[in-house]
């Protein structure tokens, strides 16, 4: 709330949220309204919001069914602009958003099978979906498959296929 006063002092939050959320819900429960699939958009990094923040969001607007599909866009600032002295959001910020949205989203995750850091931030270094899985299932994954997995994701596609394929010969 602080954040969208800093931006639009005559905005309120919660009225705004509670207005869109009466109207997402009456659209999803009159056949007569329905729309195929609602969506909405996260400008990230803007206003000091951590990605527990916005997957808090996107976790209740799919779950609850208000939303299909939530995106996210890295804060660019715009001259001319209030923000226009802050500094940009890391792009893979924005992915990894992506990946832990998919994970809510098309199997049902939680905010807290997701692993992230302690300051609510997704991990940047490390695919949201190798964290959860190794958040998991800790006894399974070593450190060498841990390092295979990470090798893996710098090959080509090419070289990922021949790397499976030959895993598969040694296996049988």
């Amino acid at each position: 709330d602080e954040a969208l006063r800093s931006l639009a002092p005559q905005k309120d939050l919660g009225k705004g949220i509670r207005k869109m959320a009466e109207f997402m819900v009456r659209l999803v429960k009159d056949p007569r309204l329905r729309l195929r699939s609602q969506t909405t958009q996260f400008i990230v990094g803007a206003t000091g919001e951590t990605d527990l923040d916005y997957l808090k969001a996107t976790e209740i607007l799919i779950k609850d069914k208000v939303m299909g599909r939530v995106y996210f866009s890295a804060f660019q600032p715009v001259a001319g602009t209030p923000l226009e002295d802050a500094p940009p959001a890391p792009l893979i910020r924005e992915v990894r958003l992506y990946q832990a949205e998919f994970l809510i989203r098309r199997y049902g995750f939680s905010i807290a099978e997701l692993a992230g850091s302690a300051d609510g931030n997704l991990l940047a270094d490390i695919d949201v979906k190798l964290a959860a899985a190794l958040a998991l299932s800790p006894g399974y994954a070593d450190a060498s498959a841990l390092r295979g997995m990470l090798a893996l994701r710098e090959m080509r596609f090419s070289e990922a296929a021949d790397y499976f394929c030959t895993a598969r010969r040694v296996e049988a």
